[in-house]
């Protein structure tokens, strides 16, 4: 038997330069014994075996490294790291030529989003460029056997960061099957979509059930559904047909409605690096602006962009559109250009930019505007923030170009708003030297259960001007019931989020929520309830 830190030393160097395709920094392999067969170009260890490389780590009792064929064979049982998720198994094999492997009767723990996990158990699950896959496994978020819900499925692919696609998929309750589907996807993007559907009441549609589908042809075509029944307003669909191959992307989709124009449309985008093209039509598009719905069409709009963009740092980008827009009876060609640029850090950020937009008509409309932003943790459960925002410009035609806003908000958030938590709002408006309004809300309770409410004061008004109540539950360790309750809207709703799965799936609104901006220079497809 050899001594561990000779043969460490040994082979170290013997990977750094026996095997330069393996990785940059070779492979760390620690244990309290360590025997090179140089004449079968075998390393095997055993006992409190560490193995690692590239954000790879695997500990295990006895491992095997076979040099010329650059594969690793775990016999016994593991726990390994791959691509920031944890594994269990009864044995592992990796391919360093292949970047591919495998896990036998394994357990694999692997994230969704910031606090989500969703956990697969089956005989093998295979690993192959960033991908995991496996058949006849189970799938779940609940760590409690039985698990209160489960999926089982004939074959499963994780797509990292995207979705997972799942054929011959049965949905469990405790051991009873309640649902049986050929094939399904589940996007695990935030705001992607679901897995459970939602049910709620608004007083101008009644009692509503909302749910969508996916289904995946293939590598390249997605075929997504949602349907939205109501007591008073019937129902709702709509379909959506995706095509992506890099850098190419196009898409047709149609929204069906009951009480008011159908949306039909489609685009194709490239994209290559910082560059990307957009030839759209879309007729009846509908959206959100301050508070209410404008409905126009884009027949049609071409848009060439450059965009930069980075979490932290410089980032800037750069929009030319050129298209012809018709909102109710107005009809004109309309050619804008957007230059912005920003600057954000952990703690403060700003940005600014200038948008032109000429008419066909001879007139222009510039426009200048920006933000500032400052951020600051005074305590773990106490946080504050500053900021300015500001636009200049004159009115539009369109009521879905922004309108013009000269604003200060201060926000303060104390506690943790999954559990007990008090959060304040105010905005002053600079343009009228007043008080705009103020957010305010409370929330008593834990992980567990929850309760808590939220206002609007309006100081022009001077009224509250919208409530939110709401109630959290947490079903064991993997479901989670929301219901919320809106004044003066009187409306309702119900929201069932499974862990992991309905990672992708939007959260209860909040009053505290902005107004998500309308995507001018491109599309964005949202659930329509």
């Amino acid at each position: 038997m050899i001594r561990k830190f000779f043969f460490l030393f040994f082979l170290v160097w013997s990977v750094s330069f026996t095997l330069p395709l393996v990785a940059q920094d070779g492979i760390q392999i620690k244990a309290e014994n360590i025997l090179y067969e140089e004449k079968e170009g075998r390393i095997e260890a055993w006992g409190k075996v560490v193995a690692s490389w590239q954000g790879v780590s695997v500990q295990t009792e006895r491992m095997l490294f076979f040099l010329p064929e650059l594969e690793l064979i775990v016999p016994v049982s593991l726990e390994a790291s791959l691509g920031g998720n944890r594994v269990k198994g009864s044995a592992f094999y990796y391919s360093f030529e292949r970047k591919e492997g495998w896990v036998k009767e394994a357990e694999l723990f692997y994230k969704v989003g910031e606090e989500g996990e969703l956990l697969f158990r089956g005989q093998k699950i295979q690993y192959a460029q960033g991908e995991w896959r496996g058949e006849n496994l189970l799938l779940t978020g609940c760590h409690r056997v039985p698990p209160l819900y489960s999926v089982r499925a004939k074959e499963i692919v994780v797509l990292p960061e995207e979705r997972l696609v799942i054929k011959g998929l049965g949905l469990y309750i405790r051991n009873q099957k309640i649902l049986e589907i050929p094939r399904y996807s589940v996007s695990l993007q935030n705001g992607g979509g679901g897995f459970s559907p939602d049910f709620g009441y608004e007083r101008d549609k009644g009692y509503y059930l909302w749910g969508r589908y996916e289904y995946p042809f293939g590598d390249h075509f997605l075929f997504l559904a949602q349907a939205e029944l109501t007591t008073w307003k019937g129902f709702s669909w709509g379909v959506d047909l995706l095509f992506t191959s890099s850098p190419w992307e196009a898409r047709i989709f149609g929204d069906f409605y009951q009480d008011r124009e159908d949306t039909k449309g489609g685009y194709v985008r490239f994209q290559s690096g910082i560059f990307s093209f957009w030839g759209i039509v879309v007729q009846n598009e509908h959206v959100e602006v301050d508070g209410a719905t404008a409905t126009f069409s884009r027949l049609p709009q071409y848009v060439v962009s450059l965009n930069e963009e980075r979490d932290e740092g410089f980032s800037w980008e750069a929009h030319w559109s050129n298209g012809c827009f018709q909102e109710k009876d107005l009809t004109l060609w309309r050619e804008d250009l957007y230059l912005g640029a920003q600057w954000q850090s952990d703690s403060w950020g700003a940005r600014a930019f200038f948008w032109h937009t000429s008419f066909e008509s001879g007139e222009s409309l510039p426009r200048f505007g920006g933000s500032v932003w400052w951020e600051k943790t005074v305590s773990p459960t106490l946080d504050l923030k500053l900021s300015y925002r500001f636009l200049d410009t004159e009115q539009s035609p369109f009521s879905f170009d922004p309108k013009r806003e000269n604003l200060v908000a201060l926000e303060f958030m104390w506690g943790d708003e999954k559990e007990s938590f008090l959060h304040a709002r105010g905005e002053y408006d600079l343009e009228d030297a007043q008080w705009e309004k103020m957010t305010v809300g409370l929330g008593l309770g834990n992980k567990e259960f929850a309760v808590g409410a939220e206002g609007v004061y309006s100081f022009q008004d001077e009224a509250w001007t919208g409530k939110r109540y709401f109630v959290r539950k947490k079903i064991e360790d993997c479901v989670e019931v929301e219901a919320s309750f809106w004044e003066p809207e009187q409306s309702f709703f119900l929201s069932l989020n499974l862990s992991g799965l309905d990672a992708g799936k939007k959260k209860p609104k909040t009053l505290f929520e902005e107004e998500e901006e309308f995507t001018f220079f491109g599309v964005e497809r949202n659930d329509f309830h």
